[in-house]
């Protein structure tokens, strides 16, 4: 049981170790440092980008009820009543 605690913990400690290899020079100016490349952050890290989606309701209900009237106006004629 000691054994396998000893190999987890070395393990993360590997993990460790080359997650700051890799990300220190995104937090220090060290000129002998192994990784000379920086960590390329998406867009939401970098700030962002704000999208704001919208629905024109008036015209959405205008054409809801254009398609109704289309509808009752077909089945008004297959049933042959006369429609304005």
């Amino acid at each position: 049981m000691k054994h396998a605690f000893g190999w987890r913990l070395g393990v993360i400690g590997v993990v460790v170790a080359l997650g700051v290899l890799v990300f220190m020079p995104n937090i220090a100016q060290i000129s002998w440092w192994p990784t000379k490349t920086k960590i390329k952050y998406g867009l939401d890290i970098q700030g962002g980008l704000y999208l704001a989606m919208g629905v024109d309701t008036p015209g959405v209900l205008r054409e809801t009820a254009n398609r109704l009237a289309d509808t009752i106006r077909e089945a008004a004629k297959t049933k042959g009543i006369g429609v304005i």
